[in-house]
């Protein structure tokens, strides 16, 4: 081999072979090292692993202190017997006290209140039994119905008062008649509304 300068160098057998011998032992040397740093990563999650799967001391003690507690309750607490007794043919046997506390008290409906019988109409003012009428006036007080029986009789009306029954009440309808016919009640009526300065009267069948 002729290098730049003109010289020559030789590389004979044992260069050869001397520098195989180097690049072998750097290989093995490089292997060895190799293995060495995976033992010391394979060993190091290990411990670490192994520390983690280790039992607390500390931790069971709570654990099994928490157990006692929750086994001392139940043994304290009283057995329950109603979920047995459901399933017995025969049910329990209630106590005393509450048998007199359960007992059931009747209870009437209120009775309703019948209206006192209306009193009867003056005989000054007869009440009619066929023909029509003209309604002047209704009072829930029979006193103001007679006195306006009366104002109109004095006026020369022939007036007079029946009682109605509205819903469990007396009602005291002032009316003036009776008329022959429902016509000749129709005029009456006109008549009456410009005499009392109303429009509010009804014809309705005597009485």
């Amino acid at each position: 081999m002729q290098t730049q300068n003109g010289r020559e160098i030789w590389i004979t057998r044992g260069h050869l072979a001397a520098l195989g011998t180097a690049t072998l032992f750097i290989a093995l040397l490089a292997f060895f090292v190799g293995i060495q740093v995976g033992r010391k990563q394979a060993d190091s999650p290990q411990s670490a692993n192994s520390d983690t799967l280790l039992p607390d001391p500390n931790r069971e003690d709570a654990l099994e202190a928490l157990l006692r507690e929750v086994e001392a309750a139940q043994s304290a607490a009283p057995p329950l017997a109603f979920p047995e007794a459901l399933t017995e043919d025969n049910p329990p046997e209630v106590p005393e006290k509450e048998k007199e506390a359960s007992v059931e008290t009747a209870v009437k409906p209120a009775e309703e209140a019948t209206p006192e019988p209306p009193p009867d109409p003056p005989k000054s003012a007869p009440v009619p039994a066929s023909g029509w009428s003209v309604q002047v006036a209704s009072y829930d007080n029979v006193a103001d119905a007679d006195a306006r029986v009366e104002d109109l009789r004095e006026r020369k009306m022939k007036a007079y008062r029946v009682t109605a029954l509205v819903r469990g009440k007396n009602w005291y309808r002032v009316k003036v008649g009776s008329y022959p016919s429902e016509d000749a009640a129709v005029a009456a009526r006109k008549n009456l509304s410009s005499i009392l300065g109303t429009r509010d009267l009804m014809i309705t069948e005597a009485p």
